[in-house]
């Protein structure tokens, strides 16, 4: 089979024969990121998500608690993300510092 352009990704509990990312039951997050080696060359990512079997089919209007629920749910989620971050970035800083003393030596 040929890969198709953009590539399929297929994400959830359920085995797919290709391209199957697993997860769980209960996950409700998917982070996707975007790296870039050229800022100024290379243009923005897309990603489109669409549930397998409801292609065309409009989603329920949401109701207004579980709306409120999911924004302070992601609301709660943002110390936990930027202290992860700031944990990264100092080990990126440490991790290049030390390469760089080994080629300067």
């Amino acid at each position: 089979m040929a890969n198709p352009w953009p590539p399929e990704r297929f994400v959830g509990p359920t085995a797919h024969p290709q391209n199957w990312i697993e997860t769980d039951e209960e996950a409700g997050l998917l982070l996707v990121r975007w790296s870039y080696s050229d800022w100024a060359l290379e243009k923005a990512g897309r990603v489109e998500i669409h549930q397998v079997g409801k292609l065309g089919i409009p989603a329920p209007n949401p109701e207004v608690g579980d709306v409120a629920r999911k924004i302070r749910d992601a609301g709660a989620a943002v110390p936990d993300s930027a202290a992860f971050w700031q944990d990264y970035i100092g080990k990126v800083r440490l991790f290049t510092s030390a390469a760089m003393a080994v080629i300067v030596m």
